[in-house]
């Protein structure tokens, strides 16, 4: 096992440790915690990791520190954060805007102490047409465009760390993805006190995440924290019949790839009695978890997925890639001979009326 794959590890079990409210074995050993503050901040968890190195003198006190900053801003965020919603919805709702909440500070209520949910972003799902009029409305609230996402939509922060995404489209490649979302969308409802914005209930929000977290993972961008709330939401609904979520799941054609990354949520965090309730067995799959695991903790760099699933999706992100990539050659090729041909009209009309004098 390489140092970062090692050091992920034992940053996932510090924060295991605190989501269970289980005593922690004692920090031993030299570590570079230079390097795990930037890894637990890239998977969005340093916020967890305070208590669990507080008042550990084995961790030197500038990175202590360090992530008792990270904890002090999620304390922050809370307030910042709450209010800003109410703000930005009840103006949209004012201004008669359509708008889906696809993620909010209700995520923050699946944590027994708030504050260990780190910093959230309002995720709005737009009609096209309302896009510009809304950006706008969130620059004349203090907010700058933070992040421009490849896939298109962009997040929007204010000096207080309160942060918006906002999309005007499905922000997935493949048709499949985009259809099956937008029926999935279909079954938001009226949140209570708006008239035009809708959110998602929890189990319709479930089969969200699973799909989010699939994609995710097959692109190389799932973070630790993506998998501790899908195992708190999960975790929640377990008593509740989810047979149609994953029906639809199914469909999408990642209902396996969806199984085992939240099996693996529930290896890293769950106690051992929520495993043995959902009959997971990590011997039996250990090739399985511990490629998954590479695969995230490794940066996706060097572990290629095996499943089936997982391969299947990656190859139809990659061939709407590849249609993608021929189309701006395409646009690059025509917007070159539209430039040549004016240029060559320039020429022959500086050399057309120099003939006639002649």
């Amino acid at each position: 096992m390489n140092r970062i794959l090692y050091e992920s590890h034992f940053l996932i079990n510090i924060a295991a440790s605190i989501i269970r409210q289980e005593d922690m074995r004692p920090l031993r050993g030299k570590m570079d915690w230079e390097r795990m503050f930037r890894i637990s901040d890239y998977h969005r968890i340093s916020n967890l990791i305070y208590p669990g190195v507080l008042g550990n003198d084995n961790v030197p006190q500038n990175w202590r520190e360090r992530f008792f900053e990270r904890y002090q801003e999620s304390l922050q965020f809370g307030e910042s954060c709450d209010e800003g919603e109410r703000e930005l919805l009840a103006l949209l709702d004012l201004k008669e805007i359509p708008v889906l909440v696809l993620e909010s500070s209700k995520r923050r209520n699946l944590y027994e102490m708030k504050e260990l949910a780190g910093e959230c972003a309002l995720r709005l799902y737009l009609m096209r047409e309302d896009y510009s009029l809304t950006k706008g409305f969130l620059i004349d609230l203090g907010f700058e465009t933070d992040r421009i996402y490849h896939l298109g939509g962009e997040r929007m922060r204010r000096d207080d760390g309160f942060a918006v995404e906002i999309y005007d489209h499905i922000p997935y490649k493949t048709p499949a993805y985009k259809k099956q979302m937008r029926q999935l969308f279909e079954k938001a409802h009226l949140l209570e006190g708006y008239t035009f914005v809708s959110g998602l209930d929890d189990k319709t929000r479930l089969a969200y995440l699973l799909a989010r977290t699939s994609y995710l993972y097959v692109t190389r961008e799932l973070l630790v924290r993506q998998l501790l709330d899908l195992y708190l939401l999960h975790k929640k609904l377990k008593e509740e019949d989810l047979e149609r979520e994953w029906l639809w799941l199914k469909k999408l054609k990642i209902g396996q790839l969806s199984e085992k990354l939240l099996s693996l949520s529930y290896v890293w965090f769950g106690t051992k009695a929520e495993r043995a309730d959902l009959a997971i067995t990590v011997s039996e799959d250990l090739e399985l978890y511990d490629e998954m695991e590479n695969r995230i903790l490794g940066y996706g760099k060097e572990y290629e997925a095996t499943i089936p699933e997982a391969l299947a999706l990656a190859g139809s992100i990659l061939k709407e890639e590849e249609k993608e990539n021929r189309k701006a050659r395409r646009k690059l090729f025509l917007q070159k001979t539209r430039e040549l041909r004016k240029q060559l009209w320039e020429l022959l009309r500086e050399y057309l009326p120099r003939k006639e004098k002649k």
